[in-house]
């Protein structure tokens, strides 16, 4: 910010200088040769535009890092109910589906971690993002996609 500040105040000064010239002088003094001449005020105006687009880009980035961090937050993806899902499929295919909704989460985030039931994801809608690749890559029906569920983990 201090650098912005620094950069306005030269271009201010800059300015007033300009004004000043232009006054005593009159508008002869702003050919080409003098300080105040076209080249001069092209870089002037470039500096100006790199200054606004750092101020810009400054206030920016805390809401685009706040943002960032919103959608990062952690859910759990697991089976609802775990122990009606084992009693209906069996054992082996709950520990499949299980399985496959872990490989399929960490497909598509790798810092995703394993929890009992299911696994822990920062995706920014897990089921938006696994529903079809469960369906499609791993054949999971209609009835076993409906057995996921989401929970906010704190």
């Amino acid at each position: 910010m201090r650098l912005i500040a620094l950069a306005m105040a030269v271009y201010a000064l800059y300015s007033a200088t300009r004004a000043i010239a232009l006054i005593l002088i009159g508008p002869a003094s702003a050919d080409t040769t003098s300080p105040f001449g076209f080249t001069a005020s092209l870089l002037v105006s470039l500096a100006t535009y790199v200054t606004v687009l750092t101020a810009t880009t400054a206030m920016l980035l805390p809401a685009v890092r706040e943002a960032r961090e919103r959608t990062q937050v952690p859910t759990a993806v697991t089976i609802a109910d775990w122990n009606l899902v084992r009693e209906a499929y069996g054992l082996a295919r709950s520990r499949q589906l299980l399985l496959e909704l872990r490989t399929a989460t960490h497909e598509r985030d790798p810092l995703s971690k394993d929890i009992r039931d299911g696994v822990v994801t920062a995706l920014a809608s897990p089921l938006d993002v696994l529903l079809a690749p469960l369906a499609l890559e791993y054949g999971w029906s209609p009835d076993e996609l409906s057995l996921l569920a989401v929970k906010a983990v704190s």
